[in-house]
């Protein structure tokens, strides 16, 4: 679901879509180039997960590169 966009300045500037749509789209454009490291944006730090399940995809799918930043509650 798209944001509702009022602004004539807001849509002239594609914000009526989602940030990752917009950098998804910059990111396409540039794959006939080569592509580098420069190209690439990568969150390590999660500040919403508790580290037992972060470990899983930091693990299996990032290279052990998540940082679990996020302070355990105890109820």
């Amino acid at each position: 679901m798209c944001p509702e966009i009022y602004s004539k300045y807001a849509r002239k500037w594609g914000l009526e879509r989602s940030l990752p749509e917009r950098l998804f789209d910059c990111y396409q454009s540039t794959k006939n180039e080569r592509f580098t490291d420069a190209h690439v944006m990568f969150l390590t730090e999660n500040y919403r997960c508790n580290k037992e399940i972060l470990d899983f995809p930091s693990d299996n799918f990032y290279g052990e590169k998540l940082v679990c930043r996020s302070k355990e509650v105890n109820i």
